[in-house]
Order: C-alpha cells, then sequence, then structure tokens
C-alpha cells in the first residue's frame, strides 16, 4: 500500500491495525476483548492476526481476539477503485473506522 492507498488489482493488501486504547491513548497491555471487523467497498476482509502463538483461531474469518491489546486485519483490493471502509467493533468500546483509496 504506497500513500495513496491501494491499487485496484486484486491483489494489493493493507494491514490494518487495533490497539485497544484507555482513556489517555495508551495500549492496554492486558486487553483480550473480541474485536470484529467489517469490510465494504471494493475490497475484502482476507485474514486476522493477533501475534500470539498459542492462539488456534481461524486467520480467515470476521473476529478475533486481541493479545496484549493488538490485533491486525489484512484487507484485499478488488478490481474496482473506490474507498475500502474496514471497521472494527468490541462490545463496550468506542468503534474503530479507517478508509481506504483505492486506485486503478
Amino acid at each position: 500500500m504506497g500513500n495513496d492507498g491501494l491499487i485496484a488489482d486484486g491483489q494489493d493488501t493493507a494491514l490494518v491495525a487495533v490497539a485497544i486504547i484507555d482513556n489517555k491513548g495508551n495500549v492496554v497491555p492486558t486487553a483480550s476483548n473480541l474485536v470484529s471487523f467489517t469490510v465494504s467497498g471494493p475490497g475484502k476482509l482476507i485474514g486476522l492476526g493477533n501475534g500470539d502463538p498459542s492462539n488456534h483461531q481461524p486467520d480467515k474469518g470476521t473476529q478475533r481476539y486481541a493479545f496484549k491489546g493488538l490485533v491486525r486485519a489484512v484487507v484485499q483490493a478488488a478490481q474496482t477503485p473506490g474507498q475500502i471502509i474496514v471497521e472494527a467493533t468490541s462490545p463496550g468500546l468506542t468503534t474503530g473506522k479507517i478508509t481506504i483509496p483505492v486506485t486503478k
């Protein structure tokens, strides 16, 4: 992913990092919240990870438990330009949202 977003080639990917933070903006290292992802626009969610070597959740899916307050999604562009919107939600937490431009 360049500075301008993703390329609409059906292969370009972006890593979307989610951090569970406290009211001072610090990552909460004990947080293990279940985070759900939705992707809309010209792209799809192709993988999830959290860095926990003992985690046996599938890498494909729409949700993953955070490990030490962190979780990551892999989003792949389609072959159509537009904007991918990725939302991360977890009960009791503020929803995170990012827009990724997809260009020819």
